[in-house]
């Protein structure tokens, strides 16, 4: 009888840890330096997407800056990408090109009540 009343209280327990974790998902951008091509800045906004994707959880916390404590930091992926080039004109009238990469990411929140 102890046995059984031990075994229900460790799943119950189990069951509230795992029930937990809430699953987050975010967006964020990321601004290129400013170029003189619009190819220019298109090829290293898509360069800085697949190296996002190719990060660890816990290097994609630092490199997002992710600042809520209760992260899973190995929960960290990144969903989707996509590379956007502004044109602009500097001071003198010259185009210039900055490329923007716009992120969706998710991640496990420890302990959230959301």
């Amino acid at each position: 009888m102890k046995k059984l009343i031990l075994m229900t209280a460790l799943t119950l327990s189990l069951q509230s840890f795992a029930a937990s974790a809430t699953q987050i998902s975010a967006n964020t951008e990321i601004y290129t330096g400013v170029t003189e091509s619009r190819t220019e800045a298109y090829e290293t906004g898509v360069n800085i997407l697949q190296q996002l994707k190719l990060l660890t959880g816990n290097q994609a916390y630092k490199k997002l800056n992710i600042v809520n404590t209760s992260t899973v930091r190995s929960s960290i992926r990144i969903n989707d990408g996509r590379v956007y080039v502004d044109e602009f004109a500097d001071a003198n009238g010259s185009l210039k090109y900055q490329a923007k990469v716009k992120l969706n990411y998710s991640y496990k929140e420890a302990g959230s009540n959301r």
